[in-house]
């Protein structure tokens, strides 16, 4: 009887565990892709690798369709210190 209880437990933590994977990858998956396409459209040169902040709405869809966002970047110091330095090319 108590064998049997076990192995229920140990049945439904494994659907619960495996549940959780197939919801959890593909969102992992899109963030990773969205921060990865954010921090593509800044220049490699200032060695951006954090955004402080983004917001992004879309309305509509197709041709007619809006969609405004904002984008915050934290410079590193270094590159902060290069723009002074040199200024912006």
């Amino acid at each position: 009887m108590n064998g049997q209880i076990q192995a229920r437990k140990r049945w439904r933590i494994g659907c619960l565990s495996a549940l959780f994977l197939i919801i959890a990858t593909p969102i992992i998956a899109w963030k990773v892709f969205e921060y990865r396409f954010r921090l593509w459209l800044i220049p490699e040169d200032l060695n951006v690798w954090w955004i402080g902040y983004a917001r992004q709405e879309s309305w509509g869809f197709g041709p007619g369709g809006n969609e405004t966002g904002v984008i915050v970047y934290s410079l590193p110091q270094e590159s902060i210190r290069q723009t002074f330095e040199r200024g912006v090319i």
